[in-house]
């Protein structure tokens, strides 16, 4: 294969370049010398058992036929001699199962990339080399660097992330540092063509690094589909939450009136049931249970988180405002609270959905009566002088602090214990009221003071108010 004056004919070239391609995929070391130990060729297999050591040197069997190792191991070499005075060496794998395990990684769709301990390359995998196909075959890489890689990888224009592309050192500095770290490393990150990479960095004890680049793209796709199904869960869950703790403040304040008049009535209170009395308490009865028919017909839209439709109509305010007030006295008389309402003459009616301002008058009502410890709970509906229609509720309670007064009306906030030791309320009657008010353009206003009590004013538009004769 050699000629005698140390030099490759022709058809020895010719041999040795299309050999060189199989040779580089074995597992066993080739090294081909000319005479005068002048290494011709070196298969990438040997170079990985040299860990970058110079081929011509290093490749040679010693007195004994063997060919010394990276950390002082030996294996017999073959040496077979060739036409013309030069001679093969043939270095079987360190390890009997190396082409075998060889084989499993290039199976593997990860990447995998080994170093010496020296950050120098040994092997890649076929995944890695159909990764970064810009570099050269694995015979010219193997005593490369990791920074050299690097080097490599981004003059061929091809970038892990961003600062690889405008700030290559940095970027360069920064890898070689977390490869040469001693403790084992896991990262994700995006490239920049917007696939997500798990690397891991593994140091074996005899030195060897080996980096596994793994695609998880879709992995990652599933757990953001998991991410918002569960923000969506807990969206929901909350909704559900909120409005079974609003159905129950909601049924308080009419069942109250509905057990207080019924238990008036079995008892007889007023006398024997023929009593007139009786029937006005009847009738307070069934307006209570006429509410809470209302409220359960609304159930399906809150269940479905349906904007609720305004169902206008003319409202005699002054009759509205005179029955909540008589459906919420059982309330005010357990409490000992008086109740009262003061009505402007000639109030003109209001156009607005009767079982919303049902709702709103009575939240304001019971909250008035649960929260006063003294004196009476008042209340009235005036003619503003810009033409809208005012309803108000004031009470004489232990009133609030302009810190506490200001957050009114969020949900589920609470407030304070009152002075005489009373919990706070469920955060969810003012948010309530806020809604419904806002749904007739309208406003709360809220006002309060340490001592004397809180008043809570529901401010209609003048659109709202019905003019006189329709």
């Amino acid at each position: 294969m050699v000629g005698p004056d140390g030099t490759a004919g022709d058809a020895t070239t010719v041999r040795i370049d299309a050999l060189s391609a199989e040779l580089d995929r074995r597992a066993m070391g080739v090294a081909i010398f000319a005479p005068g130990a002048r290494l011709v060729f070196a298969n990438a297999s040997l170079r990985r058992f040299l860990a970058g050591r110079d081929p011509e040197v290093a490749a040679l069997p010693d007195a004994d036929g063997r060919l010394v190792l990276p950390g002082g191991r030996s294996v017999a070499a073959r040496r077979l001699p060739l036409d013309g005075g030069g001679e093969a060496i043939l270095v079987p794998s360190p390890g009997a199962d190396t082409e075998f395990l060889r084989h499993i990684l290039d199976s593997l769709d990860t990447t995998v990339v080994a170093y010496d301990r020296d950050d120098r390359y040994l092997f890649g995998n076929v995944a890695y080399h159909r990764r970064y196909p810009h570099l050269p075959p694995e015979a010219e890489l193997v005593g490369t660097t990791f920074e050299g890689m690097l080097r490599r990888t981004i003059a061929a224009g091809s970038f892990a992330d961003a600062q690889a592309e405008h700030d290559p050192e940095a970027y360069i500095a920064r890898r070689v540092a977390e490869f040469r770290a001693n403790q084992p490393a896991m990262t994700e990150w995006m490239t920049v063509s917007g696939n997500w990479e798990k690397v891991r960095v593994i140091r074996t004890p005899s030195g060897l690094r080996l980096s596994l680049r793994t695609r998880i793209t879709e992995v990652k796709r599933v757990q953001e589909e998991l991410r918002r199904a569960k923000e969506r869960l807990e969206t929901e869950t909350a909704v559900r939450d909120r409005f079974v703790r609003r159905l129950s403040h909601e049924f308080r304040t009419p069942l109250s009136a509905v057990l207080g008049y019924s238990e008036m009535v079995e008892g007889e209170v007023l006398g024997s049931l023929e009593t007139p009395k009786y029937r006005e308490y009847a009738a307070l009865i069934r307006h209570s249970g006429e509410h809470l028919l209302d409220l359960v017909s609304g159930l399906a839209d809150a269940v479905e988180e349906v904007a609720p439709t305004l169902r206008d109509e003319d409202i005699d305010v002054g009759r509205m405002l005179a029955r909540e007030v008589t459906v919420v006295a059982p309330m005010a008389q357990a409490a000992g609270i008086q109740l009262a309402a003061n009505l402007d003459d000639d109030l003109p009616q209001l156009r607005a959905d009767a079982r919303m301002v049902r709702q709103m008058l009575l939240n304001l009502l019971s909250n008035g009566v649960r929260f006063s410890t003294k004196g009476a709970v008042t209340a009235s509906a005036r003619l503003r002088p810009d033409g809208g229609i005012s309803l108000v509720v004031a009470d004489q309670g232990a009133g609030m602090a302009p810190a506490v007064l200001a957050r009114l009306g969020e949900p589920f906030y609470r407030g304070e214990a009152d002075a005489a030791g009373r919990p706070a309320g469920t955060g969810l009657g003012l948010g309530v009221v806020k809604d419904l008010i806002a749904l007739h353009q309208g406003r709360l206003v809220l006002a309060s003071t340490l001592g004397q009590g809180t008043t809570a004013e529901l401010e209609f538009p003048p659109e709202r108010t019905v003019a006189a004769g329709g």
